[in-house]
């Protein structure tokens, strides 16, 4: 019994330690480093949102990332997995116009109001392919006027 005990000892030391640690290698999921630029009506955008929905059954990591002066950046940690991916972009601004008409002696908040076309955000079908050992630098040029 007691050689019993001194052999599962190391054994239940090595699966607390794996435990503790994380378990498994650094990076599971393969994930990828995603960078790149977005532009409205030839300007970089000051400040925005983007996300990275799965676009079909490949992959089921979600993920986004603030955009500041026309760029955003998802480092490996937090990157995705190689895969083909639906791109959403927002950027919301308050609403800062006077309310029309009487709400009584303060009206409430008013909600913000988003400069990016519905094109490139709740109506997106912008795709990208998310690959192993590539840049993944994807850039974005937004239109808020028709030609």
């Amino acid at each position: 019994m007691k050689l019993l005990r001194v052999t599962l000892l190391p054994i239940a030391l090595a699966a607390l330690a794996t435990t503790v640690s994380g378990c498994g290698p650094g990076n599971p999921l393969n994930r990828q480093a995603v960078s790149g630029a977005v532009a409205m009506d030839g300007r970089p955008l000051e400040s925005g949102m983007i996300e990275f929905t799965p676009h079909g059954r490949e992959v089921d990591v979600l993920c986004g990332a603030k955009i500041r002066d026309g760029k955003y950046k998802i480092p490996t940690a937090q990157g995705l997995p190689p895969g083909k991916y639906l791109v959403r972009i927002s950027s919301p601004v308050a609403d800062n116009s006077k309310p029309k008409g009487d709400f009584g002696p303060t009206p409430g908040p008013r909600p913000n109001i988003e400069r990016v076309p519905a094109r490139y955000n709740t109506q997106s079908d912008i795709i990208v392919e998310v690959i192993d050992g590539q840049a993944n630098h994807f850039d974005f040029q937004i239109r808020t006027k028709s030609d």
